[in-house]
């Protein structure tokens, strides 16, 4: 009852939701012509028949017309003269140009008219009707889900970017969830609440391996290890790069820092350090771990007459030359330990503090092993879990992080080739995931090779805050936006500019001094499709959908949310269908 008060009051606020009208005449033709045809002909058999609704009397007028138009046929052939025409039985013909000749005039006539009549040129916003959401491709067979609308689930048929934005229990992740388990491809989930595993797992473990990565889990089921030696390319260009961005993971930069000194001094220690990790991985075929950085910079040798830790730089540096280590490694080592003790002071606790959970038992076993590698993945529909809990993303964040930033660089600089799988990534409670260093370079060229990203928000201004100078390039590059009910002001002010202005009609009278009206006018005038406030009131179990290509055609959808969809629901066991 209260969701139903709040759709009518939707629909006052906006008209075009409570019906909306094709922008072509052509559709209505579908309808109109059987309609205008039968009622003419009806009324010409009420006029022409003393019992319209006598089947025999059709009949008899049926054959007799037949029989006359076939003489009148066969004598205007004879004699070659037009003089049959006036010789024919004068009801047949009124019947047949009452029935068929006057209703193909009439409709020709007034079609011509609807096509040929003058139209606004101005893109004026509506909601999409189904003509136009056919036309929007979104009845693919890929996905990701979209919605409901007029009883078929939309989906798109290609790889494509989507940004789904609304509050907490609102059913933006109920919808998630629906995706997971409708996608033909390999899902990669971040999952805090942990929920989306419980419902899918079984369903997802039918269609291919499914992946479990617990980094808080001492007992995790499955992992992944940067330094696994099937993770480290080959190639000395490549390892460098792949290791700067494990790298910049770990040390972020503050862009907006003024004085960028200490996060780049902590950059390149940390690099270097990562690669002696990598090459010492390479040289002996042993797996490294990223709790062995920490034993770098803590465990110095005793000495007497050397600084311990301008020493065990020192050996470190030999060992990376040792290993086949570039130059720059050396180099970057020694200086670290000749640094001034009181600045390497401040260095080395800043990277103790982000190291230390390398070293917990946690993480010992889920980066320890390395259960798939990326192009596991593309071979073959997997599902990967990351088991990502929200109280301890401060400390497992980067992790996520950076095993998600490992994905995007090996789809970006791969591909995606015949035969191979998409790489659907959905990250739910995408605020708490640290910044991503390759996620504009996905939103950017990701669909193309193979690679959609499925973000989860509660509104724009948490994109924003991760992301602030690049927050709107990813809403811009999200080619499906789902927009559940948000009160969040950012949010409402973007969506609202979003989806443009429609047209009404205004109506005014001009009165005498007598109060008479002496006449009327009406004017076209302009308002917002949906105002601010209209995004806080969309009623629960509907979202709208903004397509990037058809900004002015939103689409008012019924949320695909798993339970309620039966194809959907059958496919998770009773005792996995908890509520969500």
């Amino acid at each position: 009852m209260f969701g139903s008060t709040i759709q009518s009051k939707q629909h006052e606020r906006n008209p075009t939701m409570k019906r909306i009208r094709y922008d072509s005449p052509l559709p209505r033709w579908v309808w109109l012509f059987p309609l205008i045809l039968c009622s003419t002909s009806f009324a010409a058999a009420a006029y022409l028949l003393p019992d319209p609704l006598d089947a025999q009397a059709w009949k008899a007028t049926l054959r007799d017309s037949t029989r006359y138009i076939g003489a009148l046929i066969q004598y205007a052939s004879e004699t070659r003269s037009m003089a049959a025409i006036k010789t024919a039985h004068r009801p047949t013909l009124v019947f047949f140009g009452s029935t068929v000749i006057a209703p193909f005039l009439s409709l020709t006539i007034v079609g011509l008219y609807f096509a040929l009549r003058p139209t606004s040129e101005r893109n004026v916003s509506k909601f999409a009707n189904g003509a136009e959401v056919k036309r929007m491709e979104l009845h693919g067979d890929l996905g990701p889900v979209l919605g409901v609308f007029e009883g078929k689930l939309l989906k798109g048929s290609e790889p494509r970017h989507t940004l789904a934005a609304a509050p907490t229990r609102s059913g933006k992740t109920r919808q998630a969830i629906t995706t997971v388990l409708d996608y033909p491809g390999t899902v990669i989930v971040v999952d805090p609440k942990r929920e989306i595993k419980q419902i899918t797992a079984p369903h997802r473990s039918k269609i291919g391996p499914t992946h479990t990565i617990g980094f808080a889990d001492p007992n995790s089921p499955s992992g992944w290890n940067p330094f696994a030696t099937a993770n480290i390319p080959t190639e000395t260009v490549q390892i460098e790069l792949a290791i700067s961005r494990i790298a910049s993971v770990l040390t972020p930069m503050n862009e907006r820092a003024t004085d960028k000194f200490w996060d780049e001094t902590a950059l390149r220690n940390m690099t270097a350090l990562c690669m002696v990790e990598a090459y010492k991985a390479l040289r002996t075929g042993e797996d490294g771990h990223l709790g062995n950085l920490i034993s770098y910079i803590r465990e110095l040798p005793e000495t007497v007459d050397e600084d311990p830790f301008t020493l065990k730089m020192n050996q470190i540096a030999a060992l990376a030359a040792s290993y086949g280590a570039p130059n720059w490694v050396q180099e970057d080592l020694i200086s670290f330990g000749q640094t001034e003790p009181k600045e390497r002071g401040s260095h080395i606790n800043s990277m103790l503090t982000k190291l230390q959970v390398f070293r917990t038992a946690a993480t010992k076993r889920s980066l320890g092993i390395n259960s798939f590698t990326v192009d596991d993945l593309r071979d073959r529909p997997c599902t990967v879990f990351i088991d990502f809990p929200r109280e301890d993303a401060r400390s497992f964040g980067p992790i996520t992080a950076m095993f998600l930033d490992t994905i995007f660089t090996h789809a970006l600089s791969n591909g995606r080739k015949e035969n191979q799988y998409p790489i659907l990534v959905i990250m739910d409670e995408f605020r708490d995931l640290p910044v991503i260093p390759n996620l504009i370079s996905v939103m950017t060229a990701g669909a193309g090779a193979g690679l959609s990203a499925y973000i989860l928000v509660q509104g724009y201004a948490q994109l924003k805050e991760r992301y602030p100078d690049s927050y709107l390039n990813i809403i811009n590059n999200c080619e499906w936006q789902i927009i559940f009910e948000n009160p969040d002001a950012e949010t409402q002010r973007v969506l609202t500019g979003t989806t443009g202005k429609t047209e009404y009609k205004s109506s005014s009278k001009q009165m005498n001094s007598m109060g008479a009206v002496t006449g009327k006018s009406q004017q076209l005038k302009e308002k917002d499709l949906m105002e601010n406030v209209d995004w806080a009131i969309i009623p629960f179990g509907h979202h709208i959908l903004i397509p990037r290509r058809h900004q002015i055609r939103p689409v008012y959808c019924t949320s695909a949310f798993w339970d309620k969809i039966p194809e959907i629901r059958r496919l998770v066991p009773r005792k996995n269908r908890i509520k969500t």
